[in-house]
């Protein structure tokens, strides 16, 4: 089950998602940019990936990750309340707009599990290959 469209997703909401890595794992609402035909979410997400050196031990985060309003909201679960943006988020979302407004970047447009194992893909080989 998805999150209804007409959801009015805010900037520190805290929220489970579907198929999740670890049963801990949760998605803030960092910022919204609305553009001509949807909207791109920038979120944080916490215990995402499994720690670089001692995967089985420790779960780390992704300080900014930029997705497509409704692929966003097909992955969303249960919403938990409203928290702080993690620090690292605004370093992140500034460098991606830099890229974006420059064409070079974009938003994912799949669901948030798969979104979250190309970031793993890259961070473990440093390559990017297609979703």
């Amino acid at each position: 089950m998805s999150i209804s469209a007409s959801i009015d997703l805010e900037p520190g909401q805290v929220w489970t998602y579907h198929n999740a890595p670890d049963v801990d794992s949760r998605v803030t609402i960092g910022r919204i940019d609305v553009g001509e035909h949807d909207a791109i979410i920038s979120i944080a997400i916490s215990r995402a990936l499994p720690h670089p050196v001692t995967p089985r031990a420790e779960m780390t985060d992704i300080g900014h990750l930029p997705i497509r309003q409704a692929a966003l909201l097909r992955s969303l679960h249960q919403h938990l309340g409203n928290g702080p943006v993690p620090d690292r988020f605004n370093e992140g979302y500034l460098h991606w707009r830099e890229l974006y407004d420059s064409g070079r970047a974009g938003a994912f447009d799949t669901d948030l599990a798969k979104a979250i194992e190309f970031v793993l893909s890259v961070t473990k080989t440093g390559a990017r290959r297609p979703l």
